[in-house]
């Protein structure tokens, strides 16, 4: 009777030692496992398509348009342009957009004894960039890449009028501009820029005619 409860005793006793042992071996294959199933899903994750991009992180976006007025020399007399510019503002540092002008004063034109005025505008697509915007005196600088045309309503010859084909050609006009925030949604610029073109030829008026260093003031109103 004794060797059988010493016996039952000896194998419990072995029996607690073998669970005690097996039950943190089993814990510590399944934490590793799961560490390398983890590691695999990580893994894969980071192969999936990522394709670099020229912008990324989070963005944030706005727009503007303003009404802008330049002046310049056009032949041997100060030109000044009416048109406007806008665009669509990202993260508060870029922008890209267009702008349009016409040239507001009357300028005239001699050839063969005939005078008329000349009719003149350009415009294209720009981008630009904002230094500081958060300032409340802050630079852009941007550039206008497009085309201009050039008309006369009519010449006159001997009393007789007669029509004149209209002309186009390219235009190139960096600008910078000095920028105060009056308003949250309201700005003030003054710029200075140099107007390039190629291709004028209407009558005697060509591309020496209208290229030069221009000036702007312009009234920009959006979400900056």
């Amino acid at each position: 009777m004794k060797k059988k409860f010493f016996l039952t005793v000896v194998v419990l006793l072995f029996a607690s030692v073998v669970f005690a042992d097996t039950t943190p071996v089993n814990d510590q294959k399944e934490a590793t496992a799961q560490a390398v199933s983890n590691t695999a899903q990580d893994m894969n994750q980071q192969q999936k398509y990522q394709p670099e991009t020229l912008v990324s992180g989070n963005m944030e976006y706005g727009a503007f348009g303003a009404p802008v007025i330049k002046f310049s020399q056009v032949g041997k007399n100060l030109g000044v342009w009416a048109g406007g510019e806008g665009g669509w503002i990202i993260n508060h540092s870029f922008w890209i957009g267009g702008a349009g002008y016409g040239l507001a004063t009357n300028i005239s034109t001699t050839m063969d004894n005939s005078t008329s005025n000349i009719y003149l505008g350009y415009g294209g697509g720009e981008i630009g960039i904002m230094i500081m915007p958060e300032k409340l005196i802050h630079c852009t600088a941007d550039v206008l890449v497009g085309a201009g045309g050039a008309s006369h309503a009519w010449i006159v010859k001997n009393g007789i009028a007669e029509e004149v084909p209209s002309d186009t050609f390219f235009v190139l006009e960096p600008k910078i501009s000095l920028v105060v925030n009056v308003l949250e949604n309201f700005r003030v610029t003054l710029g200075v820029g140099y107007l390039y073109s190629s291709g004028l030829n209407e009558l005697n008026f060509n591309d020496t005619d209208i290229k030069g260093v221009t000036g702007s003031i312009g009234f920009e109103f959006g979400r900056f």
